[in-house]
Order: structure tokens, then sequence, then C-alpha cells
């Protein structure tokens, strides 16, 4: 399984391989096919805000967004990207009194439950979507406590 991170902000200094880590255990517990590669991409409010215009029409940042890419005609192609707003995460964290780690991986789950389907636009979908990112967070947190630690530098 090929994961692909980018950081395009210079916010907070990301590293990649306790991330990396992570993020693959997201994958293999959600189901995704071993051969998929997943691009996370870690930007800004201008970039993000860019994105929501240009794909959804609304003209204001956004926490994340998910896009499928899957080609079951290519399976080296990249099968779907999760972009996230460090920005957001920042705010978040502050707003929710939680790690930025934990905020992070919670747009990264919430990002790769969109990509599994899940949708978020009524209560009880959020609802839903809501057990689902706190199941995932707790079966991270358990496992590899001291991995959301050496997330930032």
């Amino acid at each position: 399984m090929k994961i692909l991170i980018t950081s395009l902000q210079n916010l907070l200094i990301i590293r990649k391989r306790p991330l990396r880590i992570l993020i693959r255990l997201l994958l293999i517990r959600l189901g995704f096919n071993p051969e998929e590669s997943m691009s996370i991409v870690l930007t800004n409010n201008e970039v993000i805000s860019r994105i929501n215009n240009e794909y959804f029409g609304k003209k204001f940042p956004t926490d994340v967004i998910s896009f499928s890419l899957s080609d079951k005609f290519d399976p080296d192609k990249i099968s779907g990207e999760v972009v996230i707003s460090i920005e957001e995460v920042i705010s978040n964290s502050r707003k929710y009194h939680v790690g930025s780690a934990e905020e992070l991986m919670r747009y990264i789950i919430h990002g790769l439950l969109h990509l599994k389907g899940l949708s978020d636009f009524t209560l009880s979908q959020r609802i839903k979507m809501r057990k689902e990112e706190n199941l995932l967070l707790n079966f991270l947190e358990d496992k590899e406590e001291k991995l959301f630690k050496r997330i930032f530098k």
C-alpha cells in the first residue's frame, strides 16, 4: 500500500514516517485494498478554499476534502486523495481542547470514511460519522499512542 504525504504548508513540521504508519493502520482497519495507493495533502486555508470553490462552489476554507480517484484498470494509480487544512487542525484543536495530532488524525479518518462511502449531509449521518471517527481514533490511540506524540516536530 503506497501512502504519499505532501505538506504544502509551513505552520507545522510533520514527521511523515509515524504519520504514514498510522494511516496504514487505518487503511487496513477500513478494508482498503493493499494494492491501492493513497495521497494525503496537508495544506493551508488559502489552498483548500480554492479547491472548495473550484469543486464545490463554496468560497471558504474547510477542514478536509476527499477525492476518490479509483481506477479499477490501473491499480498503481492513486485511489484516493485527502486534502487537509493544517490551519483548521490548529484552530479546531484549540477550540475543542484536543491535541493537534488527534485533530489531524480525526480529519484523516473523516476523509477516509468519505472514500469508503460514508456521508455527513444529514444529522443522523453526522452522528454515525462521528461515532466511526471516535472508534477509529480510540483504536489508534490504544494501538500506537507513542506515534501520536511523534507526528509533529
